[in-house]
């Protein structure tokens, strides 16, 4: 997730959409300021977007089943904090939920798991 400039300007002159999902990737927890580029990419898609749900999903939990490390609950906690600043925006958390990986990384599986898991989450949240 980066807050540099990226979505300002023509960058983010899309059509109306009818939902914006936001899946910050695990080695986004890197970033070193995690809340003020999340602030950025979140109110320049709200401005961008300003009639669409949008879905911020948590970082992907590498370790579901077994508790969380404490560096991905700190961004989740943070992209928390953040999302309720901006307005029609709903967080999925993953934290949790399996899914097959290998070094981390979701196999075929393993996005098939996580994508029926957001399919699930967005239907039953949509109006």
């Amino acid at each position: 997730m980066r807050g540099d400039g990226i979505l300002e300007g023509e960058d983010m002159n899309y059509s109306p959409a009818r939902a914006v999902v936001v899946a910050p990737g695990t080695n986004d927890r890197d970033e070193p300021d995690i809340e003020a580029a999340a602030r950025t990419v979140l109110t320049g898609i709200r401005k961008a977007q300003p009639k669409a749900p949008i879905f911020l999903v948590t970082p992907w939990d590498t370790q579901a089943l077994r508790p969380i490390d404490a560096k991905t609950a700190a961004v989740r906690d943070t992209l928390r904090r953040v999302a309720r600043e901006v307005d029609g925006l709903i967080v999925l958390d993953v934290t949790g939920v399996p899914f097959e990986q290998k070094d981390y990384h979701p196999t075929a599986a393993g996005h098939t798991t996580l994508a029926k898991w957001l399919r699930e989450q967005i239907l039953a949240r949509a109006n």
